[in-house]
């Protein structure tokens, strides 16, 4: 097992957002459509697909400005939907993360809202609200923001959620400080309560910026915990693990993988997904924007896209 392939995006630095498609050949396409408005993606930027014809997405904000936004891209017309998304119900940070549920007839978005103590600080906001919600998302159900949770901590860089057949994941990302933060606990969909904190991730700087993680479908959900956070320095991080949703002990929950091809830090934003039985990981960062994937020893029968998208300009994966 292990990261056989790579590509480029060249997106780095970008004034303007833009939304990237990988084929199942290997083949990276930019759909290149700006959004209605914001006019850019910002920091905590987050996005779900649906497993079909629409990309969900948080546009994140600035540290000096307050933002609500939340949009979704048509896939079929390579198009933002100018109808807005009702806005978050608190502003965003950089500790946001997105995660797309389908529950039998209805379907919802659950978002965890982070707002980092130095983006509060910059807007003078005196209290920092993170908070764990929900918005039903169907065509003829006009609906607003719940709140699930307010938590009693901060949520900053490295957030992230990860959906199971029953359950949301939730990698806590660091807290605004410069102690590791390594929790990991996960939220029942059936019963829609926070269960009990699983192991915490045994990352030795705990989460930071890049980090992420991705469901294979079947049993394992792969994390990358990133790094240029206070609590590792500013290094960038190249720790990879997994966590098995069927461990017989909590012992044997997490399992350390051989380092990742690149390091991941300088932004937060998820790096991984799943599809046509690969773990692509993206690198996102100064020093870089490739694209690695890796085959997975289960292929899981991943959601495909049942739309024509629009290719505009393709670039092809090449086996090292």
């Amino acid at each position: 097992m292990g990261f056989s392939s790579s590509a480029s995006i060249r997106a780095d630095n970008r004034q303007n957002t833009a939304v990237f498609s990988i084929g199942e050949d290997g083949s990276i396409c930019e759909e290149s459509a700006p959004p209605p408005a914001p006019t850019a993606l910002e920091t905590g930027a987050a996005a779900a697909w649906d497993g079909d014809r629409y990309l969900y997405f948080l546009f994140g904000a600035k540290y000096e400005e307050g933002r609500y936004d939340c949009m979704r891209f048509d896939l079929s017309l390579a198009a933002w939907d100018p109808v807005a998304l009702p806005d978050t119900p608190y502003a965003q940070g950089a500790g946001d993360s997105l995660a797309y549920v389908q529950e039998e007839h209805r379907s919802y978005l659950y978002a965890v809202i982070g707002l980092a103590s130095s983006q509060a600080e910059d807007r003078g906001v005196e209290e920092r609200v993170s908070a764990f919600v929900r918005l039903q998302v169907e065509p003829t159900v006009k609906s607003s923001w719940e709140v699930l949770e307010e938590f009693a901590f901060c949520v900053d860089d490295g957030s992230s959620l990860s959906v199971t057949d029953e359950y949301i994941y939730f990698l806590h990302g660091c807290d605004c400080g410069d102690q590791p933060v390594k929790t990991f606990w996960r939220y029942s969909i059936q019963a829609q309560q926070r269960e009990t904190d699983l192991q915490p991730i045994p990352a030795r700087t705990g989460a930071n910026d890049g980090a992420s993680l991705a469901w294979d479908g079947v049993r394992f959900i792969y994390a990358t915990v990133g790094g240029a956070g206070e609590s590792a320095k500013g290094a960038l991080g190249d720790e990879f693990f997994r966590f098995d949703t069927e461990a017989e002990s909590p012992d044997s929950q997490w399992q350390v993988l051989e380092s990742q091809p690149c390091r991941l830090g300088d932004a937060p934003g998820n790096r991984l997904a799943v599809l046509y039985g690969y773990l692509f990981l993206w690198q996102g960062s100064s020093t870089g924007s490739t694209i690695y994937r890796m085959q997975l020893e289960r292929r899981p029968q991943t959601p495909r896209p049942t739309v024509s998208l629009h290719q505009r300009r393709c670039s092809r994966l090449h086996t090292k």
